[in-house]
């Protein structure tokens, strides 16, 4: 019985495993260096989701695929990652080439926020950070999207400007909401980050809201002051064309970062409270107007099952059958073949002189046949008669010695079969090789009996 063979290291599914663990340890380690995406980030509004929901509010996050239904959703919350709603003339990332200093982290136009505006009752977040804050954690001066300086104001103020009386805009700006990016900060000339509380009247909950570099706007036009001092606000009011929105611009008050400074959360909480009623509250991430009248229309199991109808059906049922046909054809090919022996000592030698004698009966080649049978009798009279002896030099010549020291005639008549088998060509007559089949094995057995 032969050993079974020892499995090889380096087998074709060892080397895939081995691939596959290789690449899931980079993509381990690349994901860890990563910095974490933006709603996560100290400028994501996640950890307001979480905040609101675990207070008994109906609150979750929205980023787009689905249309959201005017009937359910009483509050989108929309934050602002884009500090060139007002601009269509720079494309996002080119003022820039460092990553940290990136200011437009999630473009979206002010047509886009027009329209969702006019949809549902709307909380617009103004952008403060740039992208150095959610890749360090950090806050720092130059992290800020608009400087405290005269100069970054007055690039504001041209924005907007141009925007107005840019040619390739054709909305009326009179129809338009209240003027985008407009920052007010409290101190102009700081060059600093520092903390500051910012006290919140009663009707929001009361207490002191504490904003890192605290970024206020201007009161806009048909807009209400709600949080502020003079004509700096924190949140404001505004209504446009019947359409009642908010604004506020310090996002550090609802913001991962903020909401655990001070009472900042709970002061986020009483807002909320305040310009909603029963319905649900929807922190909107998402860069188009996503709306539909009535009822929300989500994802459901019946649009799935959709794609199983005909005539897609008939598609997926031949798959399936060329699927099986695969799979069928692929395990008659591949399983282990049939044993046709078994395992005794030399049984895998008879078996293949047995296909090879086969395949030379079936092409006619009875003289090819004769010589393998006469070199296997050969083999094994010079074993029978030699012994281990019989394997060095010319074990034919040997042999015919060996015989004619016990039989002469005997030795003769196997030395004239051998030659005229081993002079046969490829291809005989069958008469021929059943005379000469007949004698060989006459001899054999006679020189067995004498051994």
């Amino acid at each position: 019985m032969t050993a079974s063979p020892t499995p090889r290291l380096l087998s074709p599914i060892n080397v895939i495993a081995l691939l596959g663990v290789i690449a899931l340890i980079v993509i381990l380690v690349m994901s860890s260096n990563r910095p974490p995406s933006l709603n996560k980030s100290a400028l994501g509004f996640d950890g307001l989701v979480s905040w609101s929901a675990q207070n008994g509010r109906s609150t979750r996050s929205f980023s787009g695929g689905s249309a959201l239904g005017q009937d359910t959703v009483s509050l989108r919350v929309l934050p602002l990652y884009d500090s060139r709603v007002d601009s269509f003339d720079f494309p996002l990332g080119q003022d820039v080439s460092d990553p940290y200093l990136r200011a437009d982290l999630r473009p979206i136009s002010r047509r886009v926020v027009q329209a969702k505006i006019e949809t549902l009752p709307t909380l617009i977040i103004y952008p403060k950070w740039r992208d150095g804050v959610r890749r360090t954690g950090l806050l720092h001066a130059d992290f800020r999207v608009f400087g405290q300086t005269p100069e970054a104001f007055a690039t504001i103020n041209r924005i907007v400007t141009d925007y107005g009386n840019s040619s390739d805009n054709d909305l009326d700006p009179e129809d338009m909401p209240p003027p985008i990016m407009l920052p007010r900060p409290i101190a102009p000339t700081a060059d600093v980050v520092t903390a500051v509380s910012v006290p919140v009247p009663g009707e929001w909950g009361g207490g002191h809201a504490t904003l890192h570099a605290p970024q206020l706007i201007e009161l806009g036009p048909g807009c209400e002051m709600l949080v502020g001092e003079g004509e700096q606000a924190l949140l404001q009011m505004c209504t446009w064309q019947d359409h009642r929105y908010w604004i506020l611009s310090d996002p550090d008050l609802m913001n991962n970062h903020g909401l655990a400074r001070a009472d900042n959360a709970r002061i986020a909480l009483s807002v909320l409270d305040t310009l909603t009623d029963d319905g649900e509250i929807v922190v909107d991430y998402s860069q188009r107007a996503w709306i539909t009248g009535g009822e929300e229309l989500g994802r459901q199991w019946s649009d799935l099952m959709r794609v199983f109808e005909p005539p897609l059906l008939w598609l997926w049922l031949a798959a399936a059958l060329l699927a099986l046909l695969t799979l069928w054809r692929g395990a008659i090919r591949n399983r282990p073949p049939p044993a046709i022996f078994g395992f005794a000592h030399g049984a895998a030698r008879r078996t293949v002189l047995e296909a090879q004698a086969k395949l030379m009966r079936r092409t006619g080649r009875d003289g090819a046949l004769l010589r393998a049978l006469a070199e296997n009798r050969l083999a094994a009279l010079c074993l029978a008669v030699l012994g281990r002896e019989g394997r060095g030099g010319d074990p034919r010549a040997r042999l015919i010695d060996s015989l004619r020291r016990k039989d002469e005639e005997l030795a003769l008549r196997l030395h004239e079969i051998l030659n005229e088998i081993f002079d046969l060509p490829d291809q005989i007559a069958p008469e021929l090789a059943e005379q000469l089949l007949a004698r060989l094995e006459s001899v054999y057995l006679e020189v067995l009996e004498l051994s």
